[in-house]
């Protein structure tokens, strides 16, 4: 999701279209546009689930994106050593773990602002599972169904493709050690592929969503894509641009409106995505360049981090299931700006600095959110605020209450996202009431 293919070492194995006079590999403008029509396809999936319904498949590009780079900077040195692993691991250190730790810190932060206690509860929960990078596992524990949650108040909801990218780290280099020394590796690998897609198509919902073992074919697709893109030229010119041409129309906004079948969806959108990074055509590829998209696909990592925990809030505080038109406008400009900044101050920055560098910005972030973790309530705002349901529920009670203070009571505290909470305890919460103030 947010590599970049820019390391030089990477020019003997890459072709020579693909590298700069220098010696230098560039970086790849029809990647870095991919990569931007997945964030726009899940931004608009989060801000109108109504009506984008398949924008989820954005994330199923940038897995097969990750697959495809992470197998490309494996590729440098065959056979992989353990000083190889090392580099592997600090460079991808240093590209996701400050922005990420960050959003989590800042979140944290306005959470103790503005959450009722209940839900900051909740949210130092979800934390903790997020900062481990195992908050699918934690989804999947709980068996919790991930567009169940979306229309939740899961701040963090987001984190599970992140925890999914770095399980996928930590078995990559396996796959290319096996690839690379083993006779038959690469068959093997390829049945590996086969087993976890059957695992997608066969699993449950929570299981299959957003676990490694139901992920894994799409990070293998996106590797095949690296092997592939270097036997392209074996084809005719001609099919492969009529297959590529087809592959573009599959990733087309097209995807956002064909019938419900969903992994028929993810299979479709995973194989275009595929044959589009092998680069089988690269005239079609070149044809969807635009300044646009690669300005997009250039802060997509930092728009994905910061975008959900910006609707989630707008949402809380005006206590609705979906946002109008106008309030996402405002969340999409706040999270683009958000994330440009982030982008130049923090992506940028670390990707150039050393590990160590890295570590003593993470550290303090990472303590500091521990510690608004354990001690998560704070006397910050107003009275009603602080209160958690058996209050509202003392209070609506009392029988010398007048039905104004009841009525302002509802409006004020009970219209507060508790959703989450009545679910709980096998509350009912009425959203008509809520909005009617009665």
């Amino acid at each position: 999701m947010n590599d970049y293919c820019n390391d030089e070492n990477l020019n003997r194995i890459l072709p020579p279209e693909e590298r700069n006079s220098g010696g230098k590999t560039r970086k790849r403008d029809d990647i870095q546009c991919l990569r931007g029509v997945a964030i726009i396809y899940v931004l608009l999936f989060h801000l109108f689930p109504s009506v984008f319904r398949k924008g989820f498949l954005g994330v199923d590009i940038f897995l097969v994106i990750s697959g495809y780079l992470i197998t490309m900077i494996l590729s440098r040195n065959t056979p992989i050593s353990l000083a190889d692993t090392g580099t592997f691991f600090s460079k991808r250190i240093r590209r996701i773990f400050p922005a990420y730790y960050l959003m989590i810190f800042a979140v944290l932060v306005v959470g103790r602002i503005y959450l009722i206690s209940y839900d900051q509860h909740l949210l130092a929960v979800d934390s903790g599972w997020s900062l481990a990078f195992l908050s699918n596992v934690h989804k999947y524990l709980q068996q919790k169904d991930y567009f169940a949650e979306a229309a939740n108040y899961d701040f963090l909801l987001h984190a599970w493709s992140l925890a999914v990218e770095i399980q996928f780290y930590c078995v990559a280099p396996l796959f290319a050690l096996i690839a690379h020394r083993l006779r038959l590796g690469k068959m093997l690998v390829a049945t590996v592929a086969i087993g976890s897609f059957v695992v997608h198509v066969e699993s449950t919902s929570e299981l299959h969503f957003s676990s490694l073992p139901s992920r894994l074919w799409q990070f293998l697709a996106g590797s095949f894509a690296f092997e592939f893109h270097h036997r392209v030229n074996v084809l005719p010119a001609m099919a492969c641009k009529m297959v590529a041409v087809i592959a573009t129309f599959l990733l087309s906004p097209v995807i956002l409106f064909i019938p419900n079948i969903e992994f028929l969806c993810r299979l479709t959108v995973t194989a275009a995505a595929t044959l589009i990074i092998a680069r089988i055509s690269p005239s079609v590829n070149d044809f969807f360049i635009s300044r646009t998209l690669l300005f997009i696909g250039d802060i997509s990592y930092s728009l994905y981090l910061a975008h959900w925990p910006i609707i989630v809030f707008f949402r809380y505080m005006y206590h609705a299931d979906q946002l109008l038109f106008k309030d996402c406008l405002v969340v999409a400009q706040l999270s683009v700006l958000l994330a440009y900044l982030s982008f130049k101050t923090i992506e940028k920055y670390f990707i150039r600095e050393n590990l160590l560098k890295a570590l003593l910005f993470i550290s303090p972030i990472f303590f500091s959110s521990i510690i608004l973790m354990k001690y998560p309530n704070a006397p910050l705002l107003i009275l009603e605020q602080q209160t958690d349901r058996s209050s509202i529920t003392t209070l609506l009670n009392n029988g010398s209450m007048s039905e104004i203070v009841k009525k302002t009571i509802r409006k004020k505290l009970l219209c507060f996202p508790l959703s989450r909470l009545s679910s709980e305890n096998g509350d009912e919460f009425d959203a008509a009431e809520c909005s009617n103030g009665q």
